[in-house]
């Protein structure tokens, strides 16, 4: 009995070691699994972002001309002045873009030809944001 006495202690001290550790991992196997989590959800997010939140580089042709039609459509004196595809397109300096091309507008019954060449700056951000550019000249014939 004097052996058996002698193990008990230390398989109880054992027992209670194992418990211990156990708890331990698992707390830690909780950790590392929530921050699995986050991170999924946090790249996720980046790789479902709209393509308008994330530009690479600077606009393509089309989307300066989209921006040339967003100001100069207030100056014409018409209600729906119709924009044709046909535009010149080039880039006069670092983030400066020069667009020539014409609208036709309906006054009085009669369509009216309006020639204009905008020279418009892009200061970063979305391309789609009229206040990510600035107009620095409009000339209209």
């Amino acid at each position: 009995m004097i052996f058996i006495n002698k193990i008990a202690p230390q398989m109880k001290d054992y027992a209670r070691e194992k418990r211990e550790k156990k708890k331990a991992a698992l707390k830690v196997i909780w950790i590392i699994g929530l921050m699995g989590v986050l991170f999924l959800v946090i790249v996720s997010r980046f790789a479902m972002a709209g393509s308008d939140d994330i530009n690479n580089g600077s606009p393509s042709n089309d989307d300066v001309y989209a921006m040339a039609k967003r100001f100069v459509r207030p100056t014409l004196q018409s209600v729906a002045p119709e924009f044709h595809d046909g535009y010149k397109f080039r880039i006069a300096r670092d983030s400066v873009y020069v667009i020539r091309s014409y609208a036709e507008t309906n006054q009085h019954g009669e369509t009216e030809k309006t020639n204009f060449e905008i020279v418009l700056k892009y200061k970063g951000g979305p391309f789609s944001a009229k206040e990510n550019w600035e107009m620095l000249n409009l000339n209209e014939d």
